[in-house]
């Protein structure tokens, strides 16, 4: 049998954008977190601001994070 590459039926191969109402909406959702919000919020921080995806947030070190006498770079 072979096998179907590419990327499936419908999708454009482009990630989807979020509108400016929607990126509040998600920073409200966040702050609603109970226990976990500030980390939830400063996640979702990180990847608005720098552009980063869920793997590419999730393969920071804290050298990617702060220098080496603690300040964030």
């Amino acid at each position: 049998m072979t096998r179907r590459r590419g990327r499936p039926p419908g999708t454009s191969g482009r990630a989807a954008v979020l509108s400016a109402a929607q990126v509040r909406h998600v920073f409200r959702v966040a702050r609603s977190r109970g226990r976990h919000a500030a980390r939830a919020e400063a996640t979702l921080a990180l990847s608005v601001g720098l552009g980063l995806r869920a793997k590419e947030l999730a393969g920071l070190t804290w050298a990617d994070v702060y220098e080496p006498d603690g300040r964030v770079r």
